[in-house]
């Protein structure tokens, strides 16, 4: 009887501690999905591609030192998101959001800024490099920008409502 209510008190145990290390807090999980997207700074400018081309590049994969940073981020906050529970149902709103922007944003790296980095590898004329970031910009940033705003206002809401010390400015 002892062994059985020992094992029962390990397995619930370990439960409920699985369960538990998969909810943030409100604050822990404002960070994942709303301060994370400051690694999205720049997305579609010219000054993404300056950063991107003017960074030591890996010339067999063609990713710069800046934009594989980023990938390589994405990647790994993508699934850290996916499989944290939100503590509410604004967090809920919040991990949409975040992954509605991440997903968005890793795809136009791992596509369309791998290519403006593979064209600065195999020295192409600035100008096709210019006229690839246009493209960017006018293909993507209006519903990157539609995207980012509605993580950061649903975040600021959120930071107000869990008072969670964080400047919006």
């Amino acid at each position: 009887m002892k062994t059985i209510l020992s094992t029962t008190f390990l397995a619930l145990s370990f439960f409920f501690l699985t369960i538990s290390c998969n909810t943030a807090t409100p604050d822990e999980f404002f960070q994942k999905t709303v301060l994370n997207s400051n690694i999205l700074f720049q997305f579609g400018t010219d000054k993404m591609t300056r950063e991107i081309i003017n960074a030591p590049a890996d010339k067999e994969h063609y990713y710069s030192l800046i934009l594989e940073s980023k990938v390589m981020y994405l990647e790994k906050i993508i699934p850290d998101i996916e499989k944290t529970k939100a503590p509410d149902a604004d967090g809920e709103e919040l991990k949409t959001l975040s992954l509605d922007l991440y997903k968005f944003a890793l795809a136009v790296f791992e596509n369309e800024y791998l290519e403006i980095a593979k064209l600065n590898v195999e020295n192409a004329d600035k100008a096709v490099i210019e006229e690839k970031t246009k493209e960017i910009e006018e293909k993507y940033l209006a519903d990157f920008y539609t995207k980012y705003e509605a993580l950061i206002v649903a975040g600021e809401a959120y930071a107000k409502k869990h008072n969670i010390n964080a400047s919006f400015n």
